[in-house]
């Protein structure tokens, strides 16, 4: 298929009074304009290395700084090394990806990919091995995140629980990766997984006319190690334009 009837079989995105930020927002993308330039802050999940802290400087072949020059569905890009790749806009479907917790032999598997609900636990896990999937946790509150981690703890101790395993992915973010690390000298703990996202702050987000600010409140150290390497790396959807290379966004895999 050429290039460009990938751009016209795209949606254009229709805007009323959102800002591109806004837009990308909805794709799970946090960027900054400069100069008719987009730098991308962060986006969930990450982008391949080669391009992770790369300038976007053309959108379908037009300044990307302009709503209208992007599309839903493929967008062919242009990094400022030179590079294109073919930038996929969806939105985030949860539902490929968010399960119910659920009980497998002697496992209580239970999915965390936010700190906002603590979940409600019930006698039948007494003795058992819990399998808590952080995977697509991009984080969240600090607060909230103690708050889990000492339900979690004093859940752990009140049905005995046998052994917890923890697994991780490039897309744990965060005060997700804080979680994990409070396990690193657990010998009660497997942490299974590939390595963590590796955010370096965690930051407060402040709200001003036409624009959000993230401001760093406290620096993210963990130095906690995979103890069983399994390939979890999930991308964002892009795909080279060099060559066949292609990255898909997370699909839930279980051991």
């Amino acid at each position: 298929m050429s290039i460009r009837s990938l751009w016209h079989m795209s949606k254009v995105i229709t805007i009323e009074e959102e800002t591109l930020e806004k837009i990308f927002e909805k794709f799970g993308i946090l960027i900054r304009k400069s100069d008719s330039k987009i730098s991308i802050i962060d986006i969930y999940p990450p982008l391949p290395k080669e391009i992770q802290s790369n300038t976007i400087v053309k959108a379908n072949g037009k300044a990307p700084d302009v709503s209208s020059n992007w599309a839903i569905g493929e967008n062919i890009v242009e990094f400022d090394n030179g590079s294109q790749w073919i930038l996929t806009l969806e939105d985030f479907d949860w539902s490929q990806i968010v399960y119910e917790n659920f009980t497998s032999n002697n496992h209580l598997f239970l999915q965390c990919i936010s700190f906002d609900v603590i979940p409600e636990i019930d006698e039948q896990i007494y003795k058992k091995n819990i399998v808590i999937d952080l995977r697509v946790n991009f984080g969240g509150e600090l607060q909230k995140m103690i708050n889990y981690y000492n339900w979690f703890v004093h859940t752990c101790k009140k049905y005995s629980i046998a052994h917890i395993y923890i697994l991780v992915s490039n897309s744990t973010c965060s005060s997700a990766e804080l979680f994990a690390d409070k396990f690193k000298d657990d010998k009660n703990t497997t942490i299974i997984g590939s390595k963590t996202y590796g955010k370096e702050y965690i930051y407060k987000q402040i709200t001003a006319p036409n624009k959000k600010v993230l401001i760093p409140i406290s620096k993210i150290e963990t130095d906690f190690n995979i103890d069983i390497p399994f390939d979890f790396n999930y991308y964002y959807a892009v795909k080279s334009m060099a060559n066949t290379r292609s990255y898909k966004p997370p699909e839930i895999m279980m051991l």
